[in-house]
């Protein structure tokens, strides 16, 4: 219960003074571009990560199907007279 209590009551409070002194320290304008500048930076870290989940899930996707087609194939028995029909449908 204090972790709740420190994470949405005091950090906020910790967040809300740093940036009252950093803004005494170097300006109020500069403190509000360093703000936006963390955003935007977090923004794109975020975007590139989410880009980079979608790639490995796309690439895990189709190494999956690449394993099961091929335990497809390693089922069929080559003299057997489903095979050319098998072979030639295509499995979603």
């Amino acid at each position: 219960m204090r972790i709740l209590f420190f994470l949405f009551v005091l950090l906020p409070l910790l967040e809300l003074y740093v940036l009252i002194e950093v803004g005494s320290g170097i300006g109020g304008l500069a403190t509000i571009a360093l703000c936006l500048l963390t955003a935007a930076t977090g923004g794109l870290i975020i975007r590139w990560q989410g880009l980079q989940t979608l790639l490995q899930a796309k690439q895990s996707i189709a190494t999956l199907q690449q394993h099961q087609l091929g335990a497809w194939y390693a089922r069929i028995d080559v003299g057997d007279c489903w095979s050319i029909v098998i072979h030639t449908r295509v499995y979603y």
